[in-house]
């Protein structure tokens, strides 16, 4: 199955009644990841008050930690894990980074804080979607390409390329699981006047509407 998630590594800086919270968004894999990503901020960052941490890794089931390093229970790492939850992100860790300011926030600020955080961090990220698709080409009469065209940009399809011959050919980076309904979607669109041919798997992920596999595709 196909997850969303990042390739690179994204900071921000928020502050709140003069506490500094600096969150940060990782890629990992394993937990083994998550353990050396905060220990080596922990040596960068020896002056902080709190690490609070959340991640997500895909697995079967999902895994699921977070850990509020000191906060009062619940108010950072649990907000930061529901910011994950909410946007579907796997294999990615985010930990917020505090310094103090000398003002307590109370229960109901930390949470704000550590949400915004996280949010404001995911919000500067280029969020890509990694898995296994397949190229499927889609033949259709000039007549119809207006209508294909409309619904391949409605449904953000990854279009990498089209081929105008006798007929329009759209070729499309589809998730192999949801091969078959797009295909009976565009049978559906076109009442059967069109010809599916589905190619080759590959692996890789998609990044701002293009189709990242091989070498470029180290996720």
């Amino acid at each position: 199955m196909s997850y969303k998630t990042v390739v690179e590594t994204f900071t921000c800086e928020i502050v709140e009644k003069k506490s500094r919270f600096i969150g940060w968004l990782y890629s990992v894999d394993t937990e083994a990841d998550v353990k050396n990503i905060v220990g080596e901020l922990r040596k960068e960052h020896h002056q902080a008050s709190h690490y609070c941490t959340a991640f997500r890794l895909h697995t079967s089931p999902i895994i699921e930690r977070y850990g509020d390093d000191g906060e009062p229970g619940g108010t950072a790492g649990m907000p930061m894990l529901e910011v994950l939850r909410g946007q579907g992100l796997e294999n990615v860790l985010v930990v917020s980074i505090r310094y103090f300011g000398g003002t307590k926030l109370g229960t109901g600020g930390l949470v704000r804080a550590y949400t915004q955080s996280a949010q404001e961090v995911i919000g500067t990220a280029v969020i890509v979607e990694v898995g296994t698709f397949c190229k499927v080409s889609v033949e259709v009469p000039y007549t119809l390409s207006g209508k294909v065209t409309y619904h391949v940009e409605q449904n953000n399809y990854v279009l990498d390329d089209v081929i105008y011959g006798e007929q329009v050919i759209y070729d499309l980076y589809i998730p192999k699981e949801e091969v078959l309904v797009v295909e009976m979607e565009m049978i559906e669109l076109t009442s059967g006047l069109c010809c599916v041919t589905v190619h080759d798997q590959v692996d890789g992920y998609v990044s701002n509407g293009h189709m990242i596999t091989g070498d470029e595709a180290q996720c």
